[in-house]
């Protein structure tokens, strides 16, 4: 993914898109399994992903705290509104993630259950 978009960057739009082909599979699978769908922009989300809830919660708090700083610096428009949907989205996957982590194990296992048993 990162290659893809140095080359993007560069102006190499055919190799780009090779390797965005090449990848779409295993890109499609890692975008459902990490809820994000601009995985090519921020590949971390599957760092992210892989971390244990207390070290997500940090993860994304210090994103967030990154973005802020982001937005006070360079305040041009286009950069704004990106910036400002990824620190929106960053925020409602934490709480979100607080909420989980508030609930009890036994209340989490049972969702868990009646959703795969609605499969």
């Amino acid at each position: 993914m990162e290659q893809a978009n140095k080359l993007e960057e560069d102006g190499k739009l055919r190799e780009s898109s090779e390797i965005r082909i090449k990848n779409y599979p295993v890109t499609l699978f890692l975008k459902n399994k990490v809820n994000e769908s601009k995985l090519e922009k921020y590949p971390r989300e599957i760092d992210y992903y892989l971390l244990s809830e207390q070290e997500k919660k940090d993860a994304l708090e210090s994103e967030i705290k990154k973005i802020e700083v982001d937005i006070s610096s360079n305040p041009s428009t286009e950069v704004l509104t990106e910036k400002l949907q990824r620190k929106t989205h960053l925020i409602q996957r934490s709480e979100k993630l607080q909420k989980e982590t508030k609930s009890n194990i036994l209340v989490r296992y049972l969702n868990y259950v009646s959703n795969n048993e609605r499969l």
